[in-house]
């Protein structure tokens, strides 16, 4: 009986099919849970900014965007990094932004929510109502740098309607 040789064995390595490349590891954050730094890349982000987008205008409870990144356990120095970084990033943040601003002023005109608190913030939300509040604003201090002014008024001549005021 004839025993089969094994072919020796190749050192060269045959390129995987169908293998999406990894994009390296080029930014990190610390974790607000496991109290330790997460290497992440750039899809990584690109998910939170999805997911960010998603979860303002989905979830009823969501007021502001640090809720978000609690929830994602992002620390701020990492978040305002990656908001320096990525345009993307401050985009999907605008995005919440105004769909939690809506909800806001939506819940202060329904009573759910304090309005005068609503009213004080509303201005980091939306546009236009930190334009008006700049507005009012403006007018206001024109009218203070007016000055003082005099109304004259000038006596009527008597009337025979009018009778005359006691004394």
């Amino acid at each position: 009986m004839r025993k089969k040789i094994a072919k020796p064995i190749s050192k060269e390595r045959k390129p995987a099919k169908n293998v999406v490349p990894i994009k390296p590891f080029n930014e990190e954050y610390l974790n607000l849970f496991t109290d330790m730094h997460c290497p992440v890349n750039e899809d990584y982000i690109r998910r939170v900014a999805t997911e960010l987008r998603t979860w303002a205008i989905n979830d009823k409870d969501a007021l502001k965007v640090i809720q978000y990144r609690h929830l994602k356990a992002i620390d701020d120095k990492s978040w305002e990094r990656w908001l320096a970084k990525y345009e993307f990033l401050r985009d999907a943040q605008k995005e919440a932004e105004r769909a939690i601003g809506a909800r806001r002023e939506i819940g202060g005109l329904t009573k759910k929510y304090d309005s005068s608190m609503i009213q004080y913030s509303m201005p980091h939300y939306d546009k236009d109502w930190k334009a008006n509040v700049e507005w009012r604003s403006n007018l206001k201090a024109e009218q203070q740098n007016a000055g003082t002014q005099v109304v004259v008024i000038e006596k009527f001549p008597d009337s025979k309607l009018v009778p005359e005021k006691k004394k």
